[in-house]
């Protein structure tokens, strides 16, 4: 077995149902040029997985290149416009991301947002900030210094702030402490990100594995035909056992005592999967079965119970 696998190295993105309503709003707000967003979900659901997929495609989406800038909001205490402008332009690889003062590094980091816009003939520019909740009062003054330079250039600067559940209590805190330009530029629109809630949901990641997938590029071998060569080849999918999963899912739940099964994160259904997939792989043949007991087997080694245990 290659331990380069995506499946095993867990760097793959999969297409949910979840990762495409997400993408068709971000597609709404950037033709419409409307103001910002939020998205929110509990940690795990997949919502950084979730706008890097956005990040690598949505100019293709839309049919057009479009600026797209993923930055990861960092744990800090002491936030000055230095270090705030400073990890801005480190995220995109700038040469002088730490020479200057902090209005040097802004304005350096404004003309470069500018210069990408200005280079793919675009008018509009997006910019994903993913732990969002994490941003202080000060660092929104910042953005909308970003936002109105930018704007006075003929630029619209679309922000989608990404995070856990608290930015909806700030955004309530923002509306009546009467903060209302961090809400208009950046608070507008509310997209709420959620896990995999049905069989259907289940179906239709699962027939990303057995047709939607391909590893090494261009050999034209998916992630469930690179575990299952026999089996696939006779025809078996990943997806025509979704009902199976899905109960075998719901039963380790309930037997736990932890109630029924509303949703399960994209984190711990992927793990599940990947160890059914490396654990059938020694029994692979052209009648191939999946059992209900390798199915909670591979329940147990993921610890998915544990891992979702709060998230209904």
């Amino acid at each position: 077995m290659n331990n380069e696998h995506p499946v095993l190295t867990t760097k793959y993105i999969l297409a949910s149902e979840a990762i495409e309503v997400l993408l068709n709003d971000v597609c709404t707000w950037v033709t419409a040029r409307q103001a910002g967003a939020i998205v929110y979900g509990k940690q795990r659901l997949g919502k950084s997985r979730a706008i890097q997929y956005i990040y690598s495609n949505l100019s293709f989406y839309l049919g057009q290149k479009i600026p797209v800038i993923l930055f990861q909001t960092k744990t800090d205490t002491k936030i000055t416009e230095s270090t705030f402008f400073g990890q801005l332009l480190q995220s995109e690889n700038h040469a002088f991301a730490k020479r200057g003062k902090g209005a040097d590094l802004r304005d350096r980091y404004i003309e470069y947002l500018f210069q990408l816009a200005k280079s793919l003939n675009q008018d509009v520019l997006v910019f994903i900030c993913d732990e969002a909740q994490k941003l202080k009062e000060i660092q929104y003054g910042w953005l909308i210094d970003i936002y109105n330079e930018l704007d006075a250039r003929g630029v619209k600067m679309l922000v989608i702030l990404v995070g856990q559940p608290e930015l909806m209590a700030q955004r309530s805190a923002y509306i009546q402490t009467r903060q209302l330009q961090i809400v208009g530029r950046f608070m507008t629109h509310i997209h709420e990100f959620h896990g995999l809630s049905s069989l259907e949901h289940v179906d239709r990641v699962l027939k990303c594995y057995d047709d939607g997938s391909e590893w090494p590029k261009d050999s034209g071998v998916t992630y469930t035909q690179h575990f299952l060569p026999k089996a696939y080849s006779n025809r078996w999918r990943l997806w025509q056992q979704s009902k199976i999963i899905w109960d075998c899912l719901r039963d380790a739940k309930q037997n736990a005592g932890l109630g029924p099964l509303k949703q399960i994160s994209m984190q711990a259904f992927t793990q599940v999967i990947a160890t059914i997939l490396i654990n059938a792989s020694d029994n692979d043949s052209i009648d191939f079965s999946l059992k209900k007991d390798m199915i909670f087997d591979a329940i147990d080694h993921s610890a998915y119970i544990y891992q979702d245990l709060y998230y209904d």
